[in-house]
């Protein structure tokens, strides 16, 4: 095939596509582009995005081998409809003029969100934001220029947001998924003014505390789907002055391993529009609650005006609940008690007590002894890395967020070992892991500059070297296991790491009352 032949190309794909190499020079010469997909930032250095004036789409996936600048020209596209970068690209400099045909934008950097950006892309209609750092609180302020905004992903990373007046929020949102963002439940009180909100998402403690109190008068008033997953809810009642009930157009309802509710809140009989009920693994009370109000409702109304009760996974006690736990036996350290007035606990996964892929194979692993007494894990020869460690929370501190970071070295001649991807998820969250992204992390760069996206290697006290691999939050000490994980499966062998362990630490711990309960 020629040259000429690529030409002419008007949509190019190339997600799942690995190159390694340099790409072929007919593709390099494709200029009349209106689709493009790549599975990582690196294959930017060679295809000349910017000289494709009539690009529509552009679409980054998650890379294991990506480049940490975008190159110049992005924002100058005047065709760009649709713009999804893999939320660990460094951020893209300020567009220098209004990209006035940019609908989908996905993931602006917190510190993008600014004014000064934001009235560069006015026309914008579908937005994500990842808010990372516990400097991110004021992320969502100006959102208010983006009047034709409908819909709106705010992904957290368990340091609390903060949110100011209604106006915070453009007029026309139609949809908003919240996760991992810690808001206090005061704030659905500005959601549920928004007057065309149809879809409201809340996911990983997108909420903190355990007493949302609906205050506003017919709140929420075109509210059609609210889901509720993995939050520590367990009060939810009306305020007292209110007479209108809110959600008055509500027709599904899905909560999620919303462990500590455990009885369904009578002011739901009073929703008409209310189709179904969607329970996964929630306490069998609030099942139990939820069928006796279906079957009133089935009494007074007739068969159609009742609705519907989906149940998967139910927890039958609290009892049970834990008896199906692992019970590990982990050393504990108290190191973080800096400034805190109660004793916060780190916990170290040894490397015997991680599952590791292959590691009963001497020819893809070995076992030694470092200081006399800690027992390493020595990658000799895989293709397929990956190490996993399980935690249960009940070892852990309510109302704290938590990080995990393996514990590793590298030998000097240490092969194919440059970057890996990670995860840290609830167990019990069936669709955490699909749902949420990866991390990536570079076990053997060191980070040149603080824009650098992903996580980078640094040097402990003890001269092992540790990596972030994810963050997780404690509300209740109910949240069953959490998996952490990291693996790189490129079709290449791999040797050289030695691992240690992995150890959990306090990131951040929530001191203030919320919604009148001090943590404990």
């Amino acid at each position: 095939m020629t040259s000429y032949s690529f030409k002419m190309l008007r949509v190019l794909d190339l997600t799942v596509v690995d190159y390694n190499g340099s790409i072929p020079s007919h593709i390099i010469e494709v200029v009349l582009l209106r689709y493009l997909a790549l599975s990582s930032n690196w294959l930017l250095t060679s295809i000349p995005v910017s000289r494709n004036w009539n690009l529509q789409t552009l679409i980054i996936r998650e890379d294991i081998n990506g480049v940490c600048q975008l190159p110049r020209g992005m924002w100058e596209l005047p065709q760009l409809r649709h713009l999804e970068l893999y939320h660990q690209l460094i951020p893209m400099y300020t567009p220098e003029v209004a990209q006035v045909n940019l609908q989908t934008m996905y993931w602006l950097q917190c510190v993008q969100c600014t004014k000064q950006v934001l009235l560069r892309i006015p026309n914008v209609k579908e937005l994500g934001v990842i808010a990372q750092g516990c400097d991110c609180h004021r992320c969502l302020n100006d959102l208010n220029c983006l009047n034709k905004l409908e819909k709106l992903k705010v992904q957290g990373s368990y340091c609390p947001i903060k949110l100011l007046q209604p106006y915070t929020f453009p007029q026309n949102l139609k949809e908003i998924t919240f996760a991992k963002t810690l808001l206090p439940w005061e704030a659905m009180n500005v959601m549920s003014m928004l007057p065309k909100l149809e879809v409201l998402k809340l996911k990983n403690h997108a909420c903190l505390g355990q007493d949302w109190k609906l205050s506003v008068e017919r709140g929420f008033p075109e509210l059609k789907l609210l889901l509720i997953s993995v939050m520590d809810l367990k009060h939810w009642e009306l305020g007292d002055y209110v007479d209108v009930h809110p959600f008055p157009k509500l027709e599904r309802l899905v909560l999620r391993n919303c462990f500590e509710l455990k009885e369904m809140p009578r002011w739901i009989e009073n929703l008409s529009n209310l189709k179904s009920v969607q329970l996964e693994h929630c306490h069998a009370s609030l099942v139990t609650s939820a069928r006796v109000i279906e079957e009133e409702q089935r009494e007074c109304y007739r068969e159609e005006y009742g609705f519907q009760i989906l149940e998967f996974h139910t927890i039958q006690s609290d009892e049970d609940q834990h008896s199906t736990l692992t019970q590990v036996s982990l050393p504990l350290c108290h190191s973080f008690a800096e400034d805190n007035d109660e004793d916060i606990t780190n916990v170290f996964l040894e490397a015997r007590r991680l599952d590791i892929l292959n590691d009963h194979n001497p020819e893809c692993w070995s076992w030694s002894r470092v200081s006399g007494y800690d027992e390493v894990a020595v990658l000799l020869d895989v293709f397929w890395l990956e190490i996993k460690g399980t935690l249960d929370t009940k070892f852990l501190h309510k109302m704290t967020s938590y990080s995990a970071y393996l514990i590793f070295k590298l030998k000097p001649d240490a092969k194919r070992l440059a970057t890996a991807f990670t995860s840290v998820r609830y167990i019990r969250d069936k669709r955490s892991y699909s749902e949420n992204r990866r991390s990536q992390v570079f076990l053997t760069k060191k980070r040149f500059s603080s824009n650098d996206p992903g996580q980078f290697r640094k040097c402990r006290h003890d001269w092992w070297l540790e990596i972030k691999l994810g963050d997780f939050f404690i509300s209740s000490t109910n949240e069953g296991e959490v998996e952490i994980r990291l693996w790189n499966t490129t079709p290449y062998t791999k040797s050289g790491l030695i691992v240690k362990g992995i150890e959990v630490r306090p990131s951040y711990l929530i001191k203030k009352k919320i919604n009148g309960i001090t943590p404990t």
